[in-house]
Protein backbone atom coordinates (compact mmCIF):
# COMPACT_ATOMS: atom_id res chain seq x y z
CA UNK A 1 0.00 0.00 0.00
CA UNK A 2 2.65 2.25 0.66
CA UNK A 3 4.30 1.11 -2.00
CA UNK A 4 1.77 2.63 -4.28
CA UNK A 5 1.18 5.78 -2.71
CA UNK A 6 4.86 6.76 -3.60
CA UNK A 7 3.96 5.97 -6.91
CA UNK A 8 1.09 7.93 -7.64
CA UNK A 9 3.03 10.81 -5.56
CA UNK A 10 6.17 10.62 -8.29
CA UNK A 11 3.75 10.83 -11.24
CA UNK A 12 1.85 13.85 -9.84
CA UNK A 13 5.18 15.56 -9.01
CA UNK A 14 6.98 14.86 -12.63
CA UNK A 15 3.75 15.59 -14.62
CA UNK A 16 2.88 19.02 -13.06
CA UNK A 17 3.75 21.50 -13.16
CA UNK A 18 5.34 21.54 -16.68
CA UNK A 19 5.81 23.48 -19.31
CA UNK A 20 3.66 23.74 -22.52
CA UNK A 21 4.23 25.92 -25.83
CA UNK A 22 6.12 28.13 -23.49
CA UNK A 23 3.81 27.82 -20.66
CA UNK A 24 3.77 26.64 -17.19
CA UNK A 25 0.60 24.18 -16.77
CA UNK A 26 -0.57 23.36 -13.26
CA UNK A 27 -2.46 20.58 -11.71
CA UNK A 28 -5.98 21.53 -12.03
CA UNK A 29 -8.02 21.73 -9.06
CA UNK A 30 -10.51 18.88 -8.34
CA UNK A 31 -14.41 20.10 -7.92
CA UNK A 32 -17.25 17.54 -8.11
CA UNK A 33 -20.22 20.11 -9.01
CA UNK A 34 -18.26 19.82 -12.53
CA UNK A 35 -17.72 15.62 -12.15
CA UNK A 36 -19.41 14.64 -15.43
CA UNK A 37 -19.65 10.85 -13.40
CA UNK A 38 -21.78 12.95 -10.64
CA UNK A 39 -24.26 14.84 -13.02
CA UNK A 40 -26.82 12.40 -12.74
CA UNK A 41 -26.42 11.61 -9.14
CA UNK A 42 -27.10 15.10 -8.31
CA UNK A 43 -30.63 15.03 -10.71
CA UNK A 44 -31.61 12.32 -8.49
CA UNK A 45 -30.72 13.72 -5.43
CA UNK A 46 -32.14 17.22 -5.84
CA UNK A 47 -34.85 15.86 -7.93
CA UNK A 48 -33.62 18.60 -10.49
CA UNK A 49 -34.12 18.29 -14.44
CA UNK A 50 -31.29 16.76 -16.12
CA UNK A 51 -28.30 18.89 -15.34
CA UNK A 52 -26.07 20.15 -18.56
CA UNK A 53 -22.70 18.53 -19.12
CA UNK A 54 -19.65 20.60 -18.85
CA UNK A 55 -18.18 21.31 -22.45
CA UNK A 56 -16.23 19.47 -24.43
CA UNK A 57 -16.54 16.62 -22.30
CA UNK A 58 -18.04 13.43 -23.56
CA UNK A 59 -20.67 10.76 -22.39
CA UNK A 60 -19.02 7.65 -21.23
CA UNK A 61 -20.44 5.07 -23.46
CA UNK A 62 -23.01 3.01 -22.38
CA UNK A 63 -22.01 -0.72 -21.85
CA UNK A 64 -23.95 -3.07 -24.14
CA UNK A 65 -27.29 -4.90 -22.38
CA UNK A 66 -25.96 -8.29 -21.36
CA UNK A 67 -28.50 -10.76 -21.89
CA UNK A 68 -27.85 -11.99 -18.57
CA UNK A 69 -28.85 -8.47 -16.70
CA UNK A 70 -32.19 -8.37 -18.79
CA UNK A 71 -33.47 -11.43 -17.76
CA UNK A 72 -32.77 -10.51 -14.19
CA UNK A 73 -34.69 -6.63 -14.96
CA UNK A 74 -37.61 -8.27 -16.32
CA UNK A 75 -37.86 -11.43 -13.51
CA UNK A 76 -37.59 -8.41 -11.09
CA UNK A 77 -40.31 -7.02 -12.38
CA UNK A 78 -42.58 -9.78 -12.94
CA UNK A 79 -42.00 -10.85 -9.04
CA UNK A 80 -43.03 -7.46 -7.86
CA UNK A 81 -46.43 -7.30 -6.29
CA UNK A 82 -48.74 -4.91 -4.59
CA UNK A 83 -49.69 -5.55 -0.84
CA UNK A 84 -52.63 -3.38 0.48
CA UNK A 85 -51.94 -2.87 4.31
CA UNK A 86 -55.63 -1.90 6.05
CA UNK A 87 -54.83 -1.07 9.93
CA UNK A 88 -57.35 -0.58 12.50
CA UNK A 89 -57.18 1.64 15.21
CA UNK A 90 -59.28 0.39 18.45
CA UNK A 91 -62.55 1.57 19.56
CA UNK A 92 -61.31 3.43 22.56
CA UNK A 93 -60.99 7.03 23.98
CA UNK A 94 -57.91 8.32 23.09
CA UNK A 95 -56.90 5.27 21.25
CA UNK A 96 -55.77 7.31 17.81
CA UNK A 97 -52.26 9.25 17.03
CA UNK A 98 -51.20 10.87 14.28
CA UNK A 99 -47.67 10.11 14.76
CA UNK A 100 -45.56 8.71 11.88
CA UNK A 101 -46.16 4.75 11.70
CA UNK A 102 -43.85 2.52 10.03
CA UNK A 103 -44.43 -1.14 8.96
CA UNK A 104 -42.05 -4.25 7.54
CA UNK A 105 -43.43 -7.28 6.46
CA UNK A 106 -41.67 -10.63 6.54
CA UNK A 107 -42.47 -13.92 4.45
CA UNK A 108 -41.08 -17.21 3.50
CA UNK A 109 -39.18 -15.57 0.51
CA UNK A 110 -37.95 -12.32 2.13
CA UNK A 111 -38.57 -9.43 3.90
CA UNK A 112 -39.65 -5.90 2.86
CA UNK A 113 -37.38 -2.73 4.21
CA UNK A 114 -39.29 -0.85 6.65
CA UNK A 115 -41.72 1.40 5.30
CA UNK A 116 -43.44 4.71 6.49
CA UNK A 117 -47.72 4.61 6.11
CA UNK A 118 -48.40 7.86 3.85
CA UNK A 119 -50.67 8.82 1.44
CA UNK A 120 -49.67 10.87 -2.03
CA UNK A 121 -50.64 14.26 -2.45
CA UNK A 122 -50.13 16.98 -5.24
CA UNK A 123 -51.24 19.79 -3.48
CA UNK A 124 -48.28 19.25 -0.74
CA UNK A 125 -44.34 20.47 -1.71
CA UNK A 126 -43.00 17.13 -0.36
CA UNK A 127 -45.70 15.26 -2.30
CA UNK A 128 -47.63 13.24 0.29
CA UNK A 129 -49.86 14.10 3.05
CA UNK A 130 -49.74 13.14 6.77
CA UNK A 131 -52.22 10.60 7.62
CA UNK A 132 -53.92 10.58 11.34
CA UNK A 133 -55.14 7.17 13.05
CA UNK A 134 -58.45 7.95 14.28
CA UNK A 135 -60.38 6.37 17.23
CA UNK A 136 -62.73 2.88 15.15
CA UNK A 137 -61.37 3.79 11.56
CA UNK A 138 -59.56 1.93 9.36
CA UNK A 139 -56.69 3.68 6.75
CA UNK A 140 -55.56 1.65 3.74
CA UNK A 141 -52.18 1.66 2.08
CA UNK A 142 -50.76 0.03 -1.22
CA UNK A 143 -46.42 -1.00 -0.52
CA UNK A 144 -45.12 -2.22 -3.61
CA UNK A 145 -42.49 -4.60 -2.44
CA UNK A 146 -41.18 -7.94 -3.65
CA UNK A 147 -43.00 -10.82 -3.32
CA UNK A 148 -42.59 -12.29 -0.03
CA UNK A 149 -44.19 -15.64 -0.57
CA UNK A 150 -46.34 -16.92 2.96
CA UNK A 151 -46.65 -14.10 5.12
CA UNK A 152 -45.13 -15.07 9.10
CA UNK A 153 -44.84 -12.00 10.99
CA UNK A 154 -45.08 -8.15 10.74
CA UNK A 155 -43.20 -5.12 12.41
CA UNK A 156 -45.55 -1.88 13.15
CA UNK A 157 -43.96 0.69 14.96
CA UNK A 158 -44.72 4.67 15.72
CA UNK A 159 -42.42 7.58 16.37
CA UNK A 160 -44.57 9.63 19.14
CA UNK A 161 -42.79 10.33 22.23
CA UNK A 162 -45.46 12.10 24.43
CA UNK A 163 -48.46 10.79 25.32
CA UNK A 164 -51.05 12.16 23.01
CA UNK A 165 -49.16 9.86 20.65
CA UNK A 166 -50.50 7.08 22.48
CA UNK A 167 -51.90 4.02 20.19
CA UNK A 168 -54.36 1.40 20.43
CA UNK A 169 -53.78 -0.55 17.53
CA UNK A 170 -56.87 -3.16 17.08
CA UNK A 171 -55.23 -4.96 14.32
CA UNK A 172 -53.75 -5.11 10.10
CA UNK A 173 -54.89 -6.83 7.57
CA UNK A 174 -52.32 -7.66 4.43
CA UNK A 175 -53.58 -8.65 0.96
CA UNK A 176 -51.43 -9.80 -1.88
CA UNK A 177 -52.83 -7.55 -4.77
CA UNK A 178 -51.99 -10.12 -7.14
CA UNK A 179 -53.12 -13.69 -5.41
CA UNK A 180 -55.87 -12.13 -2.99
CA UNK A 181 -54.54 -13.68 -0.45
CA UNK A 182 -55.14 -12.30 2.79
CA UNK A 183 -53.46 -12.06 6.50
CA UNK A 184 -54.81 -10.82 9.74
CA UNK A 185 -52.45 -9.92 12.21
CA UNK A 186 -54.16 -9.17 15.48
CA UNK A 187 -52.81 -6.75 18.13
CA UNK A 188 -55.10 -5.09 20.53
CA UNK A 189 -52.25 -3.34 22.35
CA UNK A 190 -51.26 0.02 22.98
CA UNK A 191 -48.30 1.06 21.17
CA UNK A 192 -47.34 4.27 23.44
CA UNK A 193 -44.95 4.98 26.35
CA UNK A 194 -47.79 5.85 28.94
CA UNK A 195 -49.67 2.79 28.64
CA UNK A 196 -49.04 -0.85 29.83
CA UNK A 197 -45.65 -2.47 28.74
CA UNK A 198 -44.33 1.32 27.48
CA UNK A 199 -43.67 -0.30 23.96
CA UNK A 200 -43.62 1.80 20.94
CA UNK A 201 -43.02 -1.62 18.31
CA UNK A 202 -45.47 -4.63 18.15
CA UNK A 203 -44.35 -7.79 16.30
CA UNK A 204 -47.49 -9.45 15.02
CA UNK A 205 -48.00 -13.41 13.98
CA UNK A 206 -49.73 -13.56 10.75
CA UNK A 207 -53.19 -15.51 10.86
CA UNK A 208 -54.94 -17.11 7.60
CA UNK A 209 -57.40 -14.04 7.03
CA UNK A 210 -59.94 -15.96 6.12
CA UNK A 211 -59.95 -18.00 9.87
CA UNK A 212 -59.33 -14.91 11.99
CA UNK A 213 -61.08 -12.15 10.30
CA UNK A 214 -64.65 -11.90 11.74
CA UNK A 215 -67.08 -14.32 13.49
CA UNK A 216 -69.94 -15.36 15.59
CA UNK A 217 -69.74 -15.57 19.36
CA UNK A 218 -72.96 -17.25 21.06
CA UNK A 219 -72.86 -16.14 24.90
CA UNK A 220 -74.77 -17.40 27.45
CA UNK A 221 -74.74 -16.23 30.82
CA UNK A 222 -76.10 -17.75 34.00
CA UNK A 223 -77.48 -15.48 36.89
CA UNK A 224 -76.90 -17.09 40.20
CA UNK A 225 -79.91 -18.66 42.31
CA UNK A 226 -79.14 -16.11 45.80
CA UNK A 227 -81.90 -13.39 46.64
CA UNK A 228 -81.58 -10.31 44.75
CA UNK A 229 -79.11 -11.80 42.23
CA UNK A 230 -80.74 -10.31 39.62
CA UNK A 231 -80.36 -6.93 37.89
CA UNK A 232 -81.69 -4.45 35.16
CA UNK A 233 -78.30 -2.65 34.85
CA UNK A 234 -76.81 -2.45 31.19
CA UNK A 235 -74.00 -5.61 30.70
CA UNK A 236 -71.13 -5.47 28.55
CA UNK A 237 -67.93 -7.89 27.93
CA UNK A 238 -64.50 -8.15 26.19
CA UNK A 239 -63.41 -11.13 24.96
CA UNK A 240 -59.56 -11.50 25.00
CA UNK A 241 -57.91 -14.14 23.08
CA UNK A 242 -54.35 -15.24 22.30
CA UNK A 243 -54.83 -13.52 19.00
CA UNK A 244 -56.25 -10.06 20.09
CA UNK A 245 -58.95 -8.32 22.03
CA UNK A 246 -62.90 -7.89 21.14
CA UNK A 247 -64.19 -4.22 21.59
CA UNK A 248 -66.38 -3.63 24.45
CA UNK A 249 -69.73 -5.35 23.51
CA UNK A 250 -72.81 -4.77 25.24
CA UNK A 251 -75.75 -7.58 25.90
CA UNK A 252 -78.60 -6.45 24.25
CA UNK A 253 -81.84 -8.96 24.92
CA UNK A 254 -84.52 -8.81 22.59
CA UNK A 255 -87.66 -6.68 22.59
CA UNK A 256 -90.13 -7.04 25.35
CA UNK A 257 -87.75 -9.82 27.05
CA UNK A 258 -86.53 -9.34 30.83
CA UNK A 259 -82.72 -10.80 30.92
CA UNK A 260 -80.38 -11.13 33.88
CA UNK A 261 -83.41 -12.74 36.63
CA UNK A 262 -82.58 -14.82 39.66
CA UNK A 263 -81.78 -18.38 38.54
CA UNK A 264 -82.07 -17.36 34.95
CA UNK A 265 -80.06 -18.09 31.45
CA UNK A 266 -80.12 -15.79 28.87
CA UNK A 267 -78.24 -16.36 25.19
CA UNK A 268 -77.15 -13.63 23.13
CA UNK A 269 -75.29 -13.66 19.62
CA UNK A 270 -71.79 -11.22 19.10
CA UNK A 271 -70.11 -10.15 15.52
CA UNK A 272 -66.65 -9.10 16.32
CA UNK A 273 -63.39 -9.93 15.39
CA UNK A 274 -61.81 -13.59 15.72
CA UNK A 275 -59.77 -13.31 18.72
CA UNK A 276 -58.46 -16.81 18.38
CA UNK A 277 -58.55 -19.37 21.65
CA UNK A 278 -60.18 -17.38 24.65
CA UNK A 279 -58.01 -16.68 27.64
CA UNK A 280 -59.99 -14.29 29.61
CA UNK A 281 -63.51 -12.30 29.22
CA UNK A 282 -64.11 -9.09 31.34
CA UNK A 283 -67.39 -8.43 32.10
CA UNK A 284 -69.33 -5.38 33.82
CA UNK A 285 -72.23 -3.37 34.26
CA UNK A 286 -72.82 0.20 34.59
CA UNK A 287 -74.62 0.07 37.82
CA UNK A 288 -78.17 1.62 36.55
CA UNK A 289 -81.27 0.85 36.99
CA UNK A 290 -83.24 -0.39 39.88
CA UNK A 291 -81.61 -3.12 42.19
CA UNK A 292 -78.16 -2.86 39.56
CA UNK A 293 -76.32 -5.40 42.02
CA UNK A 294 -75.92 -8.61 40.26
CA UNK A 295 -74.76 -12.12 40.99
CA UNK A 296 -73.38 -13.67 38.41
CA UNK A 297 -72.66 -17.61 38.52
CA UNK A 298 -70.92 -18.52 35.07
CA UNK A 299 -70.72 -17.13 31.60
CA UNK A 300 -70.27 -19.91 28.49
CA UNK A 301 -69.24 -18.57 25.09
CA UNK A 302 -68.47 -20.70 21.86
CA UNK A 303 -66.89 -19.61 18.54
CA UNK A 304 -69.96 -20.69 16.36
CA UNK A 305 -67.65 -21.09 13.31
CA UNK A 306 -65.36 -23.38 15.19
CA UNK A 307 -68.01 -24.96 18.16
CA UNK A 308 -65.70 -28.15 18.68
CA UNK A 309 -62.75 -26.43 19.74
CA UNK A 310 -63.91 -22.66 20.54
CA UNK A 311 -66.37 -23.48 23.66
CA UNK A 312 -64.83 -22.17 27.31
CA UNK A 313 -66.61 -21.54 30.10
CA UNK A 314 -65.97 -18.67 32.61
CA UNK A 315 -67.04 -19.28 35.90
CA UNK A 316 -67.54 -16.46 38.59
CA UNK A 317 -70.08 -17.50 41.16
CA UNK A 318 -69.29 -13.59 42.63
CA UNK A 319 -71.49 -10.17 43.04
CA UNK A 320 -71.27 -7.80 40.81
CA UNK A 321 -72.52 -4.69 43.00
CA UNK A 322 -71.77 -1.49 44.84
CA UNK A 323 -73.06 -2.91 48.25
CA UNK A 324 -72.02 -6.67 48.12
CA UNK A 325 -68.83 -8.14 49.01
CA UNK A 326 -65.79 -5.85 47.75
CA UNK A 327 -67.93 -3.73 45.77
CA UNK A 328 -66.59 -4.36 42.34
CA UNK A 329 -69.24 -3.53 39.09
CA UNK A 330 -66.34 -5.55 37.28
CA UNK A 331 -64.92 -9.19 36.62
CA UNK A 332 -62.00 -10.83 34.97
CA UNK A 333 -63.18 -14.66 34.54
CA UNK A 334 -60.78 -17.30 32.78
CA UNK A 335 -61.52 -19.72 30.63
CA UNK A 336 -61.38 -23.34 30.58
CA UNK A 337 -62.42 -25.97 28.49
CA UNK A 338 -63.50 -28.54 31.15
CA UNK A 339 -67.43 -27.54 32.21
CA UNK A 340 -67.17 -28.46 35.72
CA UNK A 341 -64.23 -25.68 36.12
CA UNK A 342 -64.55 -23.51 39.42
CA UNK A 343 -62.84 -20.26 39.52
CA UNK A 344 -59.58 -19.64 41.22
CA UNK A 345 -59.20 -16.43 43.25
CA UNK A 346 -55.74 -14.60 42.84
CA UNK A 347 -55.00 -12.56 45.78
CA UNK A 348 -53.03 -9.07 45.62
CA UNK A 349 -52.60 -7.21 48.94
CA UNK A 350 -52.61 -3.03 48.63
CA UNK A 351 -50.85 -0.98 50.83
CA UNK A 352 -51.78 2.48 50.59
CA UNK A 353 -49.26 4.79 52.43
CA UNK A 354 -51.17 8.92 53.05
CA UNK A 355 -48.39 11.52 53.35
CA UNK A 356 -47.62 13.50 56.44
CA UNK A 357 -47.88 17.01 55.19
CA UNK A 358 -50.81 19.23 56.57
CA UNK A 359 -54.10 18.71 54.72
CA UNK A 360 -52.85 14.99 53.04
CA UNK A 361 -55.97 13.26 54.18
CA UNK A 362 -58.81 13.38 51.74
CA UNK A 363 -62.35 11.58 51.74
CA UNK A 364 -63.06 11.42 48.20
CA UNK A 365 -63.42 7.61 46.68
CA UNK A 366 -60.11 6.31 46.00
CA UNK A 367 -59.56 3.90 42.69
CA UNK A 368 -56.84 1.70 41.37
CA UNK A 369 -56.08 0.00 38.81
CA UNK A 370 -53.16 -2.22 38.27
CA UNK A 371 -51.26 -3.25 35.24
CA UNK A 372 -49.01 -6.00 34.73
CA UNK A 373 -47.18 -8.34 31.97
CA UNK A 374 -50.42 -10.60 31.86
CA UNK A 375 -53.15 -7.34 31.58
CA UNK A 376 -54.45 -5.22 33.98
CA UNK A 377 -57.02 -5.63 36.98
CA UNK A 378 -59.66 -3.16 35.48
CA UNK A 379 -60.51 -0.26 37.76
CA UNK A 380 -61.12 -0.96 41.26
CA UNK A 381 -62.33 0.85 43.87
CA UNK A 382 -60.62 0.74 47.51
CA UNK A 383 -62.89 1.03 50.00
CA UNK A 384 -63.64 -0.41 53.48
CA UNK A 385 -65.53 0.13 56.98
CA UNK A 386 -62.38 1.98 58.86
CA UNK A 387 -61.82 5.73 57.90
CA UNK A 388 -59.07 5.49 55.07
CA UNK A 389 -56.81 7.61 53.42
CA UNK A 390 -55.48 10.01 56.65
CA UNK A 391 -52.93 11.92 57.38
CA UNK A 392 -49.89 9.64 57.90
CA UNK A 393 -51.69 6.45 57.54
CA UNK A 394 -51.50 3.36 56.01
CA UNK A 395 -54.76 1.52 55.11
CA UNK A 396 -54.65 -2.11 53.93
CA UNK A 397 -57.23 -3.82 50.67
CA UNK A 398 -57.37 -6.86 49.33
CA UNK A 399 -58.41 -6.78 45.32
CA UNK A 400 -59.21 -10.11 44.02
CA UNK A 401 -57.91 -11.14 39.87
CA UNK A 402 -56.86 -13.01 37.39
CA UNK A 403 -53.07 -13.89 37.62
CA UNK A 404 -51.17 -10.26 35.87
CA UNK A 405 -47.52 -11.36 35.35
CA UNK A 406 -44.66 -9.07 36.81
CA UNK A 407 -46.52 -5.94 37.66
CA UNK A 408 -45.14 -2.60 35.84
CA UNK A 409 -47.98 -0.19 37.02
CA UNK A 410 -50.68 1.45 38.52
CA UNK A 411 -53.28 4.00 38.25
CA UNK A 412 -54.20 5.71 41.08
CA UNK A 413 -56.75 8.51 41.35
CA UNK A 414 -59.82 10.23 43.56
CA UNK A 415 -63.40 11.39 42.37
CA UNK A 416 -62.65 15.18 44.22
CA UNK A 417 -65.95 14.25 46.05
CA UNK A 418 -66.67 15.91 49.46
CA UNK A 419 -64.70 19.16 51.02
CA UNK A 420 -60.87 19.49 51.12
CA UNK A 421 -60.93 16.36 48.67
CA UNK A 422 -56.84 17.00 47.87
CA UNK A 423 -54.98 13.97 48.82
CA UNK A 424 -50.73 13.91 49.01
CA UNK A 425 -50.15 10.61 48.61
CA UNK A 426 -46.79 8.73 49.43
CA UNK A 427 -46.37 5.44 48.00
CA UNK A 428 -48.50 2.08 47.16
CA UNK A 429 -46.79 -1.17 48.26
CA UNK A 430 -48.92 -3.94 46.46
CA UNK A 431 -48.03 -8.04 47.12
CA UNK A 432 -48.46 -10.84 45.40
CA UNK A 433 -49.33 -13.04 47.47
CA UNK A 434 -49.47 -16.32 45.08
CA UNK A 435 -45.70 -15.42 43.74
CA UNK A 436 -44.52 -14.05 47.39
CA UNK A 437 -43.27 -10.96 45.47
CA UNK A 438 -43.45 -7.30 46.53
CA UNK A 439 -44.07 -4.31 44.55
CA UNK A 440 -43.24 -0.91 45.15
CA UNK A 441 -44.58 2.66 43.50
CA UNK A 442 -43.22 5.74 44.71
CA UNK A 443 -45.46 8.90 44.76
CA UNK A 444 -44.58 11.46 46.66
CA UNK A 445 -46.94 13.63 45.11
CA UNK A 446 -50.62 16.08 45.68
CA UNK A 447 -53.32 14.76 43.82
CA UNK A 448 -55.75 17.68 44.10
CA UNK A 449 -56.84 20.55 41.79
CA UNK A 450 -55.63 23.13 43.50
CA UNK A 451 -52.37 21.71 44.31
CA UNK A 452 -48.59 21.08 42.30
CA UNK A 453 -50.12 20.59 38.73
CA UNK A 454 -53.82 20.21 39.23
CA UNK A 455 -54.30 15.96 38.71
CA UNK A 456 -56.66 13.82 40.75
CA UNK A 457 -55.26 10.93 39.10
CA UNK A 458 -51.52 9.56 38.67
CA UNK A 459 -49.85 6.76 37.07
CA UNK A 460 -46.70 5.28 39.27
CA UNK A 461 -44.27 2.90 37.57
CA UNK A 462 -42.48 0.27 39.89
CA UNK A 463 -39.76 1.45 41.83
CA UNK A 464 -38.35 -1.50 43.78
CA UNK A 465 -39.52 -5.17 43.36
CA UNK A 466 -38.94 -8.20 46.21
CA UNK A 467 -39.16 -11.46 45.38
CA UNK A 468 -39.45 -14.98 46.95
CA UNK A 469 -36.43 -15.41 47.15
CA UNK A 470 -35.31 -11.78 49.05
CA UNK A 471 -33.36 -10.59 45.71
CA UNK A 472 -34.43 -7.20 45.46
CA UNK A 473 -34.94 -5.15 41.67
CA UNK A 474 -34.68 -1.54 41.54
CA UNK A 475 -36.28 -0.11 38.47
CA UNK A 476 -36.24 3.67 37.60
CA UNK A 477 -39.47 5.56 38.84
CA UNK A 478 -41.21 7.47 36.17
Amino acid sequence: MREAVTNEQEIRSTAYPRVENGKTVLLPEYSALTDPHLVDYYARRFNLATLPRPPSVGRRPASAPSKRNSAARGQRRETEVVYKISVTTANKKNAGTDAHVYVQLKGRKGKMPKKKLTKKSSKTQSGFIKVKFSRNTTKSFKLKSAELGELQTLIIEHDGLEKRHSWLLDHVEVTNMSTKQKWVFQCGQWLSLFETDCQLSRTLEAADGKKYSKTEYEVIVITGDKKGAGTDANIFVTLHGTQSISKKMQLRPPAGSNPFERGSSDMFTLKCNNVGPLKKLRIEHDNTGFGPGWFLERVVVTDLKNPKKGKFYFPCHQWLAKDEADRAISRDLLGSRDPAATRKGYKYVIHVFTGKKRGAGTDANVSITVFGEGGDSGERRLTSSKNNFEKGQEDQFVIDSYPLGALKKIRIGHDNSLVGAGWFLDKVIIDDVEMNATYEFPCNRWLAKDEDDGLISRELYCGKRSGSEGETTRFLAS
